[in-house]
């Protein structure tokens, strides 16, 4: 039993919305807007929703055990112009509790009523500090660091580049593609961690998966500003005080996946950078 993040994506698409009635937005294949089951009461943390609407909406994120059952969380999203971009709904450094079991409600209402067939996409993190049956590898930024070392070559950069497609179905994860996809430098028995991604278009989001992961989706926003994509997973880290950084073992990067998920378009190719750092050989599977 060990900690483990995780990523929940959803979306909708309905024909037309009226201000104030709210869409419910529908889980990936596989995921659930169910906190999983804990040994503790609190199971965790969710972190950092984001979303990508193409109109003025109110994105929601509320349960049963929240501040209260009407409005819970609930931001302003403003309309996208770039292709419904994705921006967070809050900073990295928002959390609210996580109940065992609890049921999330992840819905969405226009600021003005509309006719028209407008795509939504919005997605959060959960953190969990005990979960059964989940064996992740990941750091905190600070762990990271203490490997670098000039010396032994290692603290060294490196990037890949996938190109990875978006769903037949809009808002739905295209097909997995591994870390080695376009170019593979990976030096055998090393690991490397995962800083942050940078994609060529912007995208609903952007997810790895395997067995460093616990094969849960791990992820977040596809937007087409550096700043926010770059080092996200150390800016996560650095925000919440926990391991939110990837480490990733070279020998499992054939079965290591990215997938991209767009609101807006289908079976579209993203070129998705991710960013590395060589943390040498030897490295223990810390977990989280």
């Amino acid at each position: 039993m060990g900690a483990a993040l995780e990523t929940i994506t959803a979306y909708a698409s309905p024909a037309g919305t009226t201000a104030g009635t709210y869409v419910a937005l529908t889980p990936q294949s596989g995921q659930s807007l169910t906190i999983r089951a804990t040994p503790t009461d609190q199971a965790g943390e969710i972190l950092a929703p984001f979303a990508s609407c193409g109109l003025a909406s109110y994105v929601q994120l509320k349960s049963a055990r929240m501040h209260d059952q009407t409005i819970g969380c609930t931001f302003l999203s403003q309309i996208n112009t770039t292709a419904t971009a994705v921006s967070y709904l809050a900073g990295l450094d928002w959390d609210e509790p996580a109940w065992n079991t609890d049921v999330l409600t992840f819905q969405f209402t226009p600021v003005a009523t509309n006719t028209n067939t407008v795509p939504v996409f919005g997605g959060f993190s959960i953190y969990y500090p005990s979960l059964g049956g989940i064996n992740q590898n990941m750091m905190t930024w600070a762990q990271v660091k203490s490997y670098e070392n000039a010396s032994a070559k290692t603290g060294l950069h490196y990037v890949s580049w996938v190109v990875a497609a978006s769903g037949a179905t809009a808002g739905h994860l295209g097909a997995a593609v591994a870390i080695n996809n376009v170019n593979d430098q990976f030096k055998a028995n090393h690991s490397y961690a995962l800083l942050g991604y940078n994609t060529n278009t912007s995208c609903g989001a952007v997810i790895i998966s395997g067995t460093d992961t616990g094969n849960l989706y791990v992820g977040g926003v596809g937007s087409l500003n550096p700043a926010e994509t770059r080092n996200y997973f150390v800016d996560l880290s650095l925000a919440q005080g926990i391991p939110c950084i990837p480490i990733i073992q070279a020998n499992n990067k054939g079965g290591t996946f990215v997938y991209v998920a767009d609101p807006a378009t289908t079976s579209t190719n993203f070129e998705v950078q991710l960013n590395w750092m060589d943390l040498g050989i030897n490295v223990p599977p810390v977990g989280t």
